[in-house]
């Protein structure tokens, strides 16, 4: 029982934490309090997501015409490579972790391309 909450540790801190503040949130704990304290403690302030139709079709280009520039370019270019590196390095964490056999050079070729 001990290794469940050692590996998913993370995952029950967060349903626990998440699961206080919507039963907070639910019984109008915040009702009285500032407005600052209202906006930063409501998991939906200005009622967007209850607001929002369940079936919307989007429209093309509705910000206008497409654009590209190198730049940009660039900048994605540099984040594809570093979540490449950031997913190899996970790949062999979890695999050091779970103590798996090491893993051959052919499969961490697969996992980047």
């Amino acid at each position: 029982m001990r290794s469940i909450y050692n590996r998913f540790a993370l995952i029950i801190s967060t349903a626990i934490v998440w699961t206080y503040a919507q039963i907070l949130a639910s019984t109008g704990v915040y009702n009285h309090k500032s407005p600052q304290t209202q906006s930063s403690c409501r998991s939906n302030p200005a009622a967007l997501i209850s607001a929002a139709p369940w079936v919307y079709f989007p429209r093309p280009f509705l910000w206008g015409k497409p654009s590209f520039h190198l730049g940009e370019v660039v900048t994605m270019t540099a984040a594809s490579l570093v979540a490449f590196t950031k997913s190899t390095g996970t790949f062999l964490a979890v695999a050091r972790y779970g103590s798996a056999t090491p893993i051959p050079p052919s499969i961490l070729n697969q996992s980047v391309s």
